[in-house]
């Protein structure tokens, strides 16, 4: 026979999302190609000053989508597939540019209608 009280135990354990990423990076968008909207993550290995941007193949901006200070850590934007006078942008290739901790990386999207 077995007596006694069972007790719960605090339990800390740390996680990749406490620990901020290694280096600043930008993933690739999902879905994608995509219609109506897509996600673009990115990860900042130091808190600063981010931003986002859409443009089209031929350079043009389309739309910001981050435009200002985050923490380290994963963050997400969404782009509708809207300009920033909010007309739908029209089907093709389109970059996505994140600047970010001195650094900037772009990739290609597509959108479908």
């Amino acid at each position: 026979e077995i007596r006694g009280q069972l007790l719960p135990v605090p339990c800390f354990a740390a996680g990749v999302e406490d620990t901020p990423p290694a280096r600043t990076t930008l993933g690739q968008n999902y879905p994608n190609p995509f219609n109506p909207t897509t996600t673009i993550t990115f990860d900042l290995a130091n808190p600063g000053y981010v931003r986002l941007d859409v443009f089209d193949v031929a350079g043009h901006h389309v739309a910001t989508l981050v435009d200002g200070v985050k923490p380290a850590g994963t963050a997400e934007a969404v782009w509708n597939g809207h300009d920033t006078t909010g007309r739908p942008a029209s089907s093709g290739v389109y970059f996505y540019r994140l600047i970010a901790g001195g650094m900037s990386q772009t990739k290609k999207m597509v959108l479908l209608k």
